[in-house]
């Protein structure tokens, strides 16, 4: 029970600090699913953690939707918990469902009518075989040979244009954004790096062409203060704790905690950093103290 528990409040941090970490909601719900069926001898207990890991698959479905593991968690944990009896077994079963192995439904398809003449007899109508995510598409309409017709000409009648044609943009935009996510993120610690360095050539090409200077002033009078504030320290450190990133076409918005340690001065504040992509890259235009 205990290494649960560790578990799950190392899953929340991570997802408190990454929320758009599709895996960490996954392997929560696993831990709730767990601590489920650990508790099952009390029934309010149980279910509460039933309720957490339903959120958590949820969770996990919406930033990764092509996920059919989890989708498969989440449907036989719903199965279990809506039943009076599932044991404890059963519940510890949502949890593994790695080994299941789902058989498609057979969907029998009536034989369809034909002409009554008792000579020749139709030959019996044959569906292509579909594939397995094809399940979910509309079903082939079953076509009547005339007595008259060839049946080897049948199953080249029914082309299957609807499985083809089925576009899921949503998980590739989905994918895309955490994408733009993590390599703005990246950006902003290699800054934080170069300043923890001194490394002032590193520092100022993070920075964007149309960067606003704070005080209005030339972007070479601003580079030539940055650079002696920062070859004159003797001792830098810049970490960045919990950010949270936003994208919105090619911007980046950025908030965070930056702690700051040098010889003389120890901070730690909010702050607001704006970047834009350009040439392939991230850099800083705006940077602003957060409220």
């Amino acid at each position: 029970g205990g290494q649960y528990d560790k578990a799950r409040v190392a899953l929340e941090s991570a997802i408190r600090t990454h929320p758009a970490y599709a895996t960490a909601y996954e392997n929560l719900g696993d831990v709730y699913a767990k601590l489920a069926s650990q508790s099952y001898d009390k029934a309010l207990q149980a279910d509460s953690f039933v309720k957490l890991a339903n959120q958590a698959y949820d969770k996990a479905i919406q930033l990764d939707s092509n996920n059919a593991l989890t989708r498969k968690k989440l449907a036989l944990l719903n199965s279990i918990s809506s039943g009076k009896n599932a044991t404890p077994a059963q519940i510890a079963a949502a949890n593994n469902t790695k080994t299941a192995a789902a058989k498609p439904s057979v969907v029998s398809t009536p034989t369809p009518t034909s002409t009554p003449t008792p000579t020749p007899s139709p030959a019996p109508v044959q569906l292509a075989k579909a594939e397995p995510k094809s399940i979910e598409a509309s079903p082939p309409v079953a076509v009547i040979a005339k007595p008259d017709a060839k049946p080897e000409t049948k199953p080249e009648i029914k082309p299957e244009i609807k499985p083809e044609t089925k576009v899921q943009a949503k998980p590739d935009a989905n994918a895309e954004t955490d994408s733009a996510q993590e390599e703005a993120l990246n950006s902003l610690q290699t800054w934080a790096k170069a300043w923890s360095s001194k490394d002032v050539k590193t520092y100022l090409n993070s920075y964007a062409n149309d960067f606003q200077t704070p005080k209005g002033e030339s972007r070479k009078a601003w580079a030539e203060e940055r650079r002696s504030r920062i070859e004159g320290k003797g001792r830098i450190s810049v970490q960045i704790q919990t950010p949270q990133v936003s994208i919105e076409n090619n911007t980046a918005t950025i908030k965070f905690r930056q702690s700051y340690q040098s010889d003389k001065l120890s901070t730690n504040s909010r702050k607001v950093i704006v970047l834009v992509k350009q040439g392939g890259k991230w850099l800083i235009k705006q940077e602003r103290s957060a409220s």
